[in-house]
């Protein structure tokens, strides 16, 4: 996403992305209807003092909240594509292809999705998805193979990704979700269960809008958690349990 950078006299300021970490500080604030919540909320952003904020015209403060607002709530035309490389904290990270998808990651996948809570787990659906890369060239990439060990190495790591990057693998694995349901439906020999399959397959598509990735902050958090649980039944003909990385490749 593009850096909301701002500045006041001969002081700089970059309003700093939303995290996993801070999100929910940050909604919370969000909340609040006092008149001295916006300056707050830029204040804890940018690190610029809401006095300080409070000596800008009116014009410059008008815009700088605009922006700041649609970064945190977003609209239905906002989108965030999937970003198939990113780099954090001097590592460069990529998503698989979706053919590469083993059945040991859409287990422990199924596991999350499964589990209560999910909504809190989205940094490990990342840590999943993004993993190092080993080898790169201008037509190659490979991943660093995916372990429970790695995954957990990185969920802490990615509390501190922008909400963006865990937007984007999250709508990733739903995308790949998709496309895996929509294989089995033509591979099926079996017209078993094939409407209901095939009206969560139709739902699903629906809830993801044509640039993928375009969930409002204060509705992704519901919404990813809730697409997961319809799926997960159909990712494998036994609905998993137990534990991450019971399943290999």
């Amino acid at each position: 996403m593009n850096k909301i950078e701002f500045k006041i006299g001969k002081q700089e300021y970059v309003v700093k992305d939303v995290t996993l970490a801070n999100y929910k500080e940050v909604l919370g604030m969000l909340q609040e209807t006092e008149e001295e919540t916006p300056y707050e909320i830029v204040e804890y952003l940018s690190g610029c003092p809401k006095e300080t904020l409070k000596e800008i015209k009116f014009a410059d403060w008008y815009f700088l909240w605009e922006e700041v607002r649609e970064m945190l709530l977003g609209n239905s035309e906002s989108t965030t594509s999937i970003v198939p490389v990113i780099e954090f904290m001097g590592t460069r990270y990529g998503l698989p292809s979706i053919e590469d998808i083993s059945l040991g990651e859409f287990a422990d996948l199924d596991v999350i999705a499964s589990g209560q809570n999910s909504e809190t787990k989205l940094a490990e659906i990342a840590a999943i998805l993004y993993r190092p890369i080993e080898e790169e060239d201008e037509d190659y990439i490979k991943l660093e193979k995916y372990t429970v060990e790695g995954m957990r190495k990185r969920v802490k790591l990615f509390q501190f990704l922008p909400l963006s990057v865990i937007k984007s693998a999250n709508t990733f694995f739903l995308l790949s979700a998709s496309q895996s349901l929509k294989n089995m439906l033509d591979s099926s020999s079996t017209e078993k269960n094939s409407s209901t399959l095939l009206q969560d397959l139709a739902e699903l598509e629906r809830s993801l809008p044509q640039d993928p990735g375009g969930f409002s902050l204060t509705s992704f958090l519901e919404k990813i958690p809730s697409d997961l649980m319809q799926l997960q039944p159909y990712l494998l003909e036994q609905p998993l349990t137990g534990l991450l990385g019971e399943r290999t490749r």
